[in-house]
């Protein structure tokens, strides 16, 4: 048990370190090639703080294991809702929402969480090889591989009004490093993120396992906190430059990404996986739940105080406890 927790502690900090420098990368390419701030957010930004969610789901799957790679998107998106905008407004005291970014990428990140419970919800039960089998646990679901190519339009589509919204934008341009350097930060921070992750996963999964927890709860807790720093750092410093919408966005855009790209793209390549109805569906409501709440408390006169950042904290300790009690 002591070489897991080591092996954790020290996979985290290669994770961190090496999404840095692949955060490099990726803006090294928007800057190189003039990229809108709002369309490289959502593109290489994304891929540079998500990757290190893309690859826990990946090594989930391959370690048998799909509901720990969907346990650690449900709570990296509950720690990038509910911790990141809280510890933003304790680093930069209250924050001002701009209401467009609320009505926008708010608006499409509930909707995209919907639109993923329905699609657990209403998965094939029973589902084995396009055939229904009447000897199997009615819990299992079967999310197909359309569903993943259909999440992974969707994002594209977002792509595009956000492409056809900045057209028109004025941004400053910044000097840029040489494309060989630019590459060079991108494949090692790719690289350095995939072997930590692995190593991260797996530690985790043999800890649960020996504690006795399920695999889901290591997926929610330990490698949805661990995959979660790049994004808490980038919206941190962000608030910390007075940025706060875009700290928010950061937040939101993230687990739009999480959601229909680092689920949606292993889903579809697969050609479906099983996931348990039972063991997912109560944290799935609770993310939907926290999310709606979150949107209400920055919502509220348009400013995030300190107050409803402590309540958004209670309801994170709160998530917690009820998942290592097994209530949900």
């Amino acid at each position: 048990m002591i070489f897991e927790v080591i092996t954790i502690l020290i996979a985290t900090v290669i994770t961190w370190y090496a999404s840095e420098i692949l955060a490099k990368g990726t803006e090294g390419l928007g800057n190189r090639y003039n990229m809108s701030p709002s369309v490289k957010g959502a593109t290489l930004d994304a891929v540079g703080s998500s990757f290190p969610e893309f690859c826990t789901v990946v090594f989930a799957i391959i370690a048998g294991s799909f509901e720990a790679g969907l346990g650690a998107i449900v709570g990296s998106a509950l720690f990038n809702i509910l911790i990141i905008p809280a510890l933003c407004v304790i680093v930069s005291k209250d924050m001002k929402i701009n209401k467009e970014v609320v009505y926008r990428d708010g608006f499409i990140y509930i909707t995209t969480i919907i639109l993923l419970i329905a699609s657990v919800f209403y998965g094939y039960v029973g589902h084995i090889d396009w055939v229904p089998s009447h000897n199997v646990d009615m819990n299992l679901r079967f999310i197909p591989g359309w569903i993943g190519l259909i999440a992974m339009m969707l994002y594209a589509g977002y792509i595009i009004l956000l492409t056809m919204q900045s057209k028109n934008d004025e941004y400053q341009k910044v000097e840029v490093n040489t494309l060989g350097k630019v590459i060079f930060f991108f494949i090692t921070g790719m690289i350095g993120v995939a072997v930590s992750i692995y190593f991260l996963v797996n530690a985790s999964l043999n800890l649960f396992d020996y504690l006795g927890f399920s695999r889901i709860t290591a997926g929610v807790t330990i490698l949805a906190a661990a995959t979660s720093l790049p994004d808490t750092f980038l919206s941190v410093i962000s608030a910390k430059k007075g940025e706060s919408d875009a700290a928010l966005s950061n937040a939101l855009g993230s687990n739009t990404f999480d959601i229909l790209i680092c689920l949606g793209m292993p889903i579809f390549i697969m050609g479906g996986l099983y996931v348990d109805w039972y063991e997912s569906s109560n944290m799935l409501f609770y993310l939907l739940g926290s999310s709606v709440i979150s949107m209400v408390l920055i919502s509220t006169n348009w400013i995030l105080s300190k107050f409803e950042a402590n309540v958004m904290l209670i309801v994170y300790i709160v998530f917690l406890l009820l998942i290592f009690t097994s209530i949900i």
